[in-house]
C-alpha cells in the first residue's frame, strides 16, 4: 500500500483515552491555489465508461484503462480515481502532505478519489462500503463557490470553505452524507486509510520521540488488543 509517509505513535489511540470514533478538522488548511491546482488536475483526467461489478465498485469497460488514472459519472456525480505509483498520486501527496490527518488509523493511504457534485447532485445518508483494511477517511473541500452541499457526518455539518480537511474514522458503522447542491459545482479530494504495518513501518518512540520499529512484544501485544477488540 502506499504510504502517507509518516510516522505514528506506538501507543494506540485507545490506550491514551481517545473515544473509539473521533473527528479531525484542518481548517483552511491548504492555500487557494493548491486547490486549484487540483480542481485542474481532475478537470484533465480522461472520461471513462464503467460498469458496476458490485456495490460501490467498478471497472472500467475498456480494460486497458483498469488501474488507470481516470474519471467516471455515477448517480449525477463525477468520480475521479487516482492510483498509486502514478505522477498524478505523486504530486497530489508532494501538495497536501503536511494537511493529511495523522495517527494509527491514518497511517497509510489505501484509495484516493476527487468526486465533483454537479447543481442538484448530493451523496445521501450512508456508512460507507469500505475495503476491511479501511479504518480512516478524510475529506478536503477544494472550492467554496457554489451553494449547498454541505457535508454532515454523524450530526456535524461543516462550513464550505475552500482548503478544510474533514477527517473521521470508523466510516463503514458512521452515517455522513451531502446535501444537494443547489448552485454551482463542488470539488472534493477523498481518502481511505489504513493502519500500519507493525512489522515493517517506523514508529515514534514515546520516550525518546526518535523512530524505530516495533519489538516482537509491542507487536505481540497490538496484535492481542486487536483480536480482543474483534
Amino acid at each position: 500500500m502506499p504510504k502517507q509517509k509518516v510516522i505514528v505513535s506506538t501507543q494506540r489511540q485507545e490506550e491514551k483515552g481517545y473515544s473509539d470514533s473521533f473527528m479531525v478538522v484542518h481548517d483552511q488548511v491548504l492555500r487557494p491555489w493548491v486547490c486549484e491546482e487540483l480542481m485542474e488536475m481532475f478537470d484533465n483526467l480522461p472520461i471513462v465508461e464503467v460498469v458496476e461489478t458490485h456495490q460501490s465498485s467498478f471497472m472500467t469497460k475498456d480494460p486497458e484503462m483498469q488501474g488507470q488514472n481516470h474519471r467516471y459519472e455515477h448517480q449525477n456525480r463525477i468520480h475521479g480515481n487516482i492510483y498509486p505509483d502514478t505522477e498524478e498520486f505523486k504530486n497530489i501527496i508532494d501538495f497536501i502532505q503536511f494537511a493529511l490527518p495523522k495517527g494509527y488509523e491514518f497511517a497509510t493511504i489505501n484509495y484516493m478519489q476527487f468526486i465533483k457534485y454537479p447543481e442538484g447532485s448530493h451523496f445521501p445518508w450512508h456508512m460507507d462500503e469500505a475495503d476491511s483494511n479501511d479504518t480512516g477517511t478524510s475529506l478536503l473541500f477544494l472550492n467554496d463557490n457554489f451553494v449547498g452541499g454541505n457535508l454532515t457526518v454523524a450530526g456535524h455539518k461543516f462550513a464550505n470553505k475552500q482548503g478544510t480537511l474533514v477527517a473521521f474514522n470508523n466510516s463503514t458503522h458512521t452515517w455522513h452524507g451531502v446535501e444537494p447542491v443547489l448552485r454551482g459545482a463542488r470539488y472534493v479530494l477523498a481518502i481511505w486509510y489504513g493502519q500500519p504495518n507493525v512489522e515493517e513501518d517506523f514508529f515514534l518512540d514515546d520516550v525518546t520521540g526518535q523512530p524505530r520499529q516495533l519489538t516482537d512484544e509491542e507487536i505481540n501485544k497490538l496484535i492481542t488488543n486487536k483480536e480482543d477488540a474483534s
